[in-house]
């Protein structure tokens, strides 16, 4: 009895419809592994990129926090109330210097074509628009 149960195991696991499943079963579970570890090694670089965004963000706030910081004393905003806006203290008068190659003749030109247009009544000031040649 022995001989034939062991001549049944025998022949099972030498069949080639047995092998070939088995096969089968061992190269999906390969596949899937596989699957997983590239799917792991993206997380990994993903987590890379993102904590070397999270410190240049974080060097980033510690630069705009300097500069907050130095824009907060009265002496720094004075400067550049004065740079940006062209202010000046009571008593002072301010003055723009240009380079010597630039010509600044169509600011100067400005207010007077402003002050030509303000005497127009405003039919008169849309035909300009429309139809002068300016």
């Amino acid at each position: 009895m022995l001989k034939k149960r062991d001549s049944w195991e025998k022949r099972i696991l030498r069949s080639p419809v047995i092998s070939i499943f088995l096969l089968l079963i061992i190269a999906l579970i390969l596949v899937n592994l596989f699957k997983k570890v590239g799917e792991n090694l993206a997380i990994k670089r993903e987590i890379v990129e993102k904590e070397k965004k999270i410190a240049e963000m974080e060097k980033r706030k510690e630069e705009l926090l300097k500069t907050e910081k130095r824009l907060a004393t009265p002496i720094v905003q004075e400067k550049e109330i004065r740079q940006r806006l062209g202010l000046g203290k009571p008593g002072e008068k301010v003055i723009f210097i240009s380079s010597l190659g630039e010509s600044n003749n169509s600011l100067l030109d400005e207010p007077k074509k402003n002050s030509l247009n303000s005497k127009k009544n405003n039919p008169q000031k849309w035909w300009d628009y429309f139809f002068s040649k300016e």
